[in-house]
């Protein structure tokens, strides 16, 4: 594997989506993959088949990953599950598990435009008139996501009832001691 695309070799995901992901229009050559920027976890990846229809790949961090932080079946697991309700998520269109294919897990999504932002700068990037349309967008978005019931989506194993933050407070201290933090 290459490290020209921060853990996406397009031959070997080329080779997979040959294999795996029938509806990816492949050519002579490897799909085209590009890094998005930003973002604080895991990685996105823009995936341009032959035909030019964009997808997008997630995949954990290349670098030493604490246990449970880049759970990628964890997070199709979300956009499987909230696919078939009010909440927009991209179409879902491939999980890989196999560690071989790009030294990690990954999935394949569909391609969504739009603007992430995630700083001041991008957020004031956005005209004056759409920054209410997409702040009752978001509220509208979360009140769809708490109006699902777990439970009728298959993600009722996943709801761990209360001492939220006594579990998040424990598993944070875990990973910092647990990671290349010097100085706590």
């Amino acid at each position: 594997m290459t490290d020209a695309h921060d853990g996406v070799d397009p031959v070997a995901l080329t080779r997979w989506l040959a294999a795996e992901v029938p509806r990816v229009e492949l050519g002579d050559g490897p799909v085209a993959v590009e890094r998005i920027s930003g973002g604080h976890s895991n990685l996105t990846f823009r995936v341009t088949d032959a035909r030019g229809t964009p997808y997008a790949l997630r995949r954990p961090p290349t670098g030493g990953v604490l246990a449970t932080a880049h759970d990628m079946g964890r997070e199709w697991r979300f956009l499987t599950a909230l696919a078939g309700t009010a909440v927009p998520v991209p179409e879902p269109v491939a999980l890989c598990s196999d560690t071989a294919v790009l030294g990690a897990g990954f999935y394949l999504m569909g391609w969504v435009d739009g603007v992430v932002p995630g700083d001041r700068a991008a957020g004031e990037a956005v005209p004056e008139p759409e920054r209410r349309a997409c702040g009752l967008d978001t509220a509208e978005v979360l009140a769809a996501l708490h109006a699902v019931d777990p439970a009728e989506v298959g993600l009722g194993d996943m709801a761990r009832p209360g001492r939220y933050l006594e579990r998040q407070l424990r598993r944070w201290h875990r990973q910092a001691h647990a990671g290349a933090f010097t100085d706590l």
